[in-house]
């Protein structure tokens, strides 16, 4: 009878951990618009970042922030840059995915702008935008900080 109850506590234990990340402990009141530019044609793909900014309040989910709650043609992961522990996941569908299965795209190269709302760090953080492919392989990906210190983040 104990072992029954030591297990069915140290299971609503380790169930409160893992679903427990708040986010008052990775980010605060406020939203980073992060602008990219997803270029290329049919055979390759890339993404750049144009700029980001920082707005007052977050109006996104607060809960499960780690889970992804969708899966699009392309994601976001957000890690903390100390620990690498992810932090924030959305996915997304972009225009330019869908342009790449025209035949334009294999002959023109092209660029589309995208922005994503994302929380707003505590720390430093390290930003990952995905882009997939219709077998769900990466075609494209990259890799940026987050300082929230950054005096490049503009402020609107």
């Amino acid at each position: 009878m104990n072992k029954k109850l030591i297990s069915i506590v140290f299971g609503c234990t380790l169930s409160s951990m893992v679903s427990g990340q708040s986010f008052d402990d990775h980010f605060i009141d406020k939203t980073i618009r992060a602008d990219y530019l997803f270029t290329g044609d049919k055979n390759k793909q890339c993404v750049v970042l144009d700029r980001l900014n920082s707005s007052s309040g977050w109006a996104g989910r607060r809960h499960h922030l780690s889970e992804l709650p969708l899966e699009g043609n392309g994601q976001i992961t957000m890690k903390d840059k100390e620990t690498g522990k992810i932090i924030y996941r959305t996915s997304f569908s972009s225009l330019f995915q869908e342009w790449i299965g025209e035949a334009e795209a294999s002959v023109v190269q092209k660029g589309y702008e995208n922005s994503f709302l994302i929380p707003y760090p505590k720390n430093k953080a390290l930003v990952t935008v995905e882009l997939f492919n219709p077998k769900r392989e990466v075609s494209a990906s990259f890799t940026h900080e987050i300082n929230p210190e950054d005096i490049l983040i503009r402020n609107n």
